[in-house]
């Protein structure tokens, strides 16, 4: 499967009372995640949180790619300036959809879809360089993540045409009924920037 953004590619109401999201988020490598905004759900008292995490330094991260087995960068790099101090835009960058299979485990599209909706309307915003950027609401939870090498910014948008959108996609064809339990957009097919959705479960993120 493959998700196009056709403009722009690599995820608010607010109540009268809106409780706060987990107190505290672990990253993959252990460290506490800082919490860098929280956003809240139409219709929902349960706030969601937007943690950030430090990304594993680009040697340790020398698998291969989904197809063939090349290592990181080697298709981003033929798309990124190396001398550029400017964020890399992921504006029309082609992603690919992997869903992790098999069935089990996985978040609630519905879930999914509130956290993308609620955020769509948010403009643009910044990946920055070595960390993951990870979304939570519910069940579901989404991570970005920036592996660039050369370290550099990544710019993308929060609408409907982009980040909502994959997260949309990737939530509703990953899901239990599609024999999967969550997935994956790599941008350039390329597993050094990536959405995934999955299951609110920090230890399972790539």
């Amino acid at each position: 499967m493959h998700y196009r953004s056709p403009t722009s590619l690599l995820l608010v109401a607010a109540l009268s009372q809106t409780t706060s999201p987990a107190a505290a988020y672990t990253c993959t490598d252990g460290s506490p995640a800082s919490l860098v905004d929280t956003f809240s759900v139409p219709g929902y008292a349960q706030a969601g949180g937007i943690w950030v995490c430090p990304a594993p330094a680009v040697s340790a991260l020398k698998s291969t790619l989904h197809d063939a087995g090349k290592v990181l960068g080697q298709i981003v790099s033929s798309v990124l300036d190396a001398n550029s101090s400017a964020p890399f835009n992921l504006t029309e960058a082609p992603c690919t959809t992997y869903c992790d299979t098999p069935a089990g485990g996985g978040p609630d599209p519905n879930d999914c879809s509130y956290l993308a909706t609620a955020n769509a309307p948010s403009g643009t915003f910044t990946l920055p360089a070595r960390s993951s950027l990870v979304w939570t609401w519910q069940s579901c939870q989404v991570v970005q993540s920036n592996f660039l090498e050369p370290p550099q910014n990544i710019t993308y948008d929060y609408s409907n045409e982009s980040w909502a959108g994959v997260i949309d996609y990737l939530a509703w064809n990953c899901q239990s009924e599609e024999n999967a339990h969550g997935g994956s957009c790599d941008f350039y097919d390329s597993t050094n920037t990536f959405i995934q959705v999955l299951a609110s479960a920090p230890q399972t993120t790539k």
